[in-house]
């Protein structure tokens, strides 16, 4: 049957490759979502590279700062840098 084949022993890397995936790709969604990148989470949503694509948009594309005149512009609003 179908479910004794995927639960074969054989398939032991598929499930440590979900195992890691799994939380990459829930924080970089979570991370997107709540900074409003709607097509950053359309596209680690559907595109599965096993948390790489994840990793780098937590670790590097998340990270950069908006450029410095769109930060004096919010700071000459009211805001908060």
């Amino acid at each position: 049957m179908l479910s004794e084949a995927f639960f074969s022993p054989g398939n032991w890397i598929i499930w440590l490759a979900i195992l890691w995936s799994l939380p990459w790709k829930g924080m970089a969604l979570w991370k997107s979502a709540k900074r409003g990148k709607v097509w950053w989470f359309i596209a680690l949503f559907l595109i599965n590279t096993v948390g790489l694509l994840d990793m780098v948009y937590l670790f590097i594309i998340s990270e950069r700062r908006r450029p410095i005149a769109s930060r004096k512009n919010r700071n000459q609003n009211g805001g908060a840098a």
